[in-house]
């Protein structure tokens, strides 16, 4: 038995050892990073394209080119300075020009002028404007620190000031493999060395006025970044045998010397003795004389050795004990966490990423079970990171390109834009995902607010009580709100997603409603509008648009016009608000009251059993005044088949004085099941 247990862990040792120094260097993989990159890639390319194609910019620049040609050629030319100094302030103006409709996406000095970088969400460390000839003729690089308050953005200060601007026109890219595949006609990304020891992540993107090439600074971020992807491997940048960055602050030079002899084994991994510890280490190549090293602490597998050590040897004392005759139940003590411990290895090597080895038995056995579910652990991070890349891909190449916060994926506070869903006269909803996990399980609806409301003082309150509102409604028939915020200006809302269709689109291909089938909708109405009247808060805009059908059964959406008891009326006293075909009297002379819902629930239950709303006019104020004047039709005159007690509630809830009406909307739900059941 001894001897038996003595092979088993000796395999144990053997295999655990193999398949931990196995998770280890499969950690150690680019791939990961290579395909956040060309994501960002992509990013980069739509930028500069949408830039550089902007037909107010490309009108700018043929009018001003044959100044701008003229001190290109004096540079070229090595022109005297002086020469070259008139005509650099003679090319200021155009440079102006063709500066600002470079980075503002609408004409300067309107209220609505804004950098296209915020506007599109899209940023970047450097920016170069070249000409046809690979001169240099707009240059601009940017902070990549974080703490820094231009981290993240383009930002060219005006007016163009010759006694402080250096001219970059001394600086050419005509030999720049880079440019000249712009210049060709492709658009070109690579790692890219610009300045002085500044190496960049840069997209050259042809234009109607020649290339422009926008990137990504390689620096402690994107190193940090890199990291991340590799689970937490430590991530050296060299370039030119320096040190360029570390995602560790602790790395010292004297280790980033040692880590560049590593270099030329491009993805190897390699045992390596770094900083007097043990590592893993693999390079990967970022351009000419740049390489991001990847390293990876042994010290857990070294830590499970010893561990295995003491293992053996406390089962060699053990055998002696087993040799004397120690009991069955003993022997079994032992032997069944390391079957179960062998059983999760097994497990594992067949691909199951949920198998655990129980923590249990002996001090030895339970290290080694931990060690090795904290070696699983680490493998399944690194499947659930591969298929996150890999389902953002999918997302990104299905984004419809006419809308930019779907194309660009925007993320609003905790979600991620995927698809839009409608259009309104105030707002557009889209679809949106958890932005950390993309579970389509967590599926949203983002309310965002259109730009010119969104700048409104007014309307931003009415738009902060609305979500205050609803944050305070709580009923299986109410929109339920997740967050608000404000995203460069945009509003936004997050709410529950809704499946199904609304009202409005059902009654538009079913027309009239059977008795059952209008009675079983408009129960769940009466019951969550009673129970927003309960929670003090007045709709005052029901219609079929806010009105959604679908598994979940009925949803009130859209609390915008809603007033509140403890929260102060946005518009002003004699003010309408609704929609007028669904308009209570009161609310066009009083402003509204608690009894307005029941009269607009009056007029949607009309046109759900007739196919029409009670009052059509020409016009709205045409409507309104029949609201206000005119007894509704009868609906047994546009329906026959409709009973008489039906016909009685829908006149009481449409009577012109709220008094008239029913008391509150449970009692109206009442009488309405006791005609189905009587």
């Amino acid at each position: 038995m001894a001897s038996v247990c003595l092979v088993i862990l000796l395999a144990m040792r053997a295999t655990t050892y193999e398949a931990f120094q196995g998770q280890q260097r499969a950690q150690l993989t680019w791939a990961p990073f290579a395909q956040a990159r060309a994501i960002r890639a992509q990013d980069l390319a739509h930028l500069g394209r949408l830039m550089g194609n902007d037909a107010t910019l490309v009108t700018a620049w043929r009018q001003s080119a044959s100044q701008i040609e003229a001190y290109a050629r004096a540079v070229a030319e090595e022109q005297p300075p002086a020469q070259l100094e008139k005509l650099r302030l003679e090319c200021l103006p155009s440079l102006w020009d063709i500066a600002q409709r470079l980075f503002l996406e609408s004409d300067p000095g309107t209220a609505d002028s804004e950098p296209h970088t915020v506007a599109y969400g899209c940023y970047a460390d450097l920016f170069l404007l070249c000409d046809p000839e690979g001169v240099v003729i707009l240059e601009e690089t940017s902070q990549s620190d974080p703490e820094k308050e231009d981290f993240g953005k383009v930002s060219v200060r005006f007016p163009l000031d010759p006694a402080n601007d250096p001219a970059p026109w001394q600086r050419s890219l005509a030999r720049d493999a880079l440019f000249q595949a712009a210049a060709r006609g492709s658009i070109k990304a690579s790692y890219w060395a610009y300045g002085a020891s500044h190496l960049y992540h840069a997209v050259a993107i042809p234009c109607p006025m020649g290339v422009i090439i926008l990137g990504d600074r390689v620096d402690q971020e994107m190193a940090r970044q890199a990291s991340q992807l590799t689970a937490g491997a430590e991530t050296v940048v060299l370039f030119e045998g320096e040190m360029l960055a570390s995602s560790q602050a602790r790395t010292t030079e004297e280790q980033a010397k040692a880590a560049a002899a590593w270099t030329p084994q491009q993805g190897h991994r390699l045992e390596v003795d770094w900083g007097g510890r043990p590592y893993l280490a693999a390079s990967y190549p970022l351009g000419e004389g740049a390489w991001m090293v990847f390293l990876k602490s042994t010290r857990e597998l070294d830590a499970l050795t010893r561990q295995q050590s003491w293992l053996i040897a406390a089962m060699v004392g053990l055998s002696a004990l087993i040799s004397l005759a120690i009991s069955a139940p003993l022997a079994r003590r032992i032997a069944a966490p390391l079957r179960a411990l062998s059983q999760a290895m097994a497990g594992v090597g067949q691909g199951d990423l949920e198998a655990r080895a129980p923590a249990q038995g002996p001090l030895e056995i339970v290290e080694a079970a931990q060690a090795f579910n904290q070696m699983v652990e680490g493998l399944r991070q690194k499947e659930t990171l591969e298929k996150f890349v890999t389902r953002l891909e999918q997302l990104r190449k299905s984004a419809d390109p006419q809308d930019p916060l779907v194309r660009d994926q925007t993320q609003f506070g905790s979600y991620l834009i995927t698809q839009r869903l409608g259009v309104g006269g105030m707002a557009t909803v889209y679809k949106a995902l958890p932005a950390s996990t993309l579970d389509e399980a967590g599926k949203v609806a983002i309310k965002v607010i259109h730009r010119a409301f969104a700048q409104d003082p007014e309307y931003q309150r009415r738009f902060r009580r609305e979500f205050e509102i609803m944050q305070r409604l709580e009923h299986p028939g109410l929109v339920r709100v997740l967050e608000s915020g404000d995203l460069n200006g945009l509003l936004y809302i997050a709410m529950e997603y809704v499946e199904g269709e609304n009202l409005r689109d059902l009654l538009e291909r079913r027309g009239q409603l059977d008795l059952a089938t209008f009675v079983k909708l408009a129960g769940p109405m009466l019951e969550a509008v009673q129970a927003a009247h309960q929670a003090g808060v007045t709709h005052r805009d029901l219609k079929p648009e806010n009105l959604m059908v679908g598994e979940q059964g009925v949803k009130v959406m859209d609390f915008g016009l809603a007033t509140a008891s403890g929260t102060a009326r946005i518009t002003l006293s004699g003010d309408t608000v609704g929609t007028p075909r669904y308009l209570a009297p009161e609310q066009f002379t009083k402003g509204g009251g608690d009894h307005s819902d029941q009269y607009s629930l009056g007029v949607v239950f009309y046109e759900m059993l007739t196919g029409v709303t009670p009052f059509v006019g020409e016009n709205p104020m045409a409507v309104l005044l029949m609201h206000l004047n005119e007894p509704p039709p009868r609906p047994s005159s546009l329906r026959a088949d409709l009973p008489e007690a039906l016909e009685n509630i829908l006149l009481q809830m449409l009577a012109k004085d709220p008094r008239e009406r029913f008391r509150n909307l449970l009692e109206i739900k009442e009488k309405l099941e006791s005609l189905v059941n009587p």
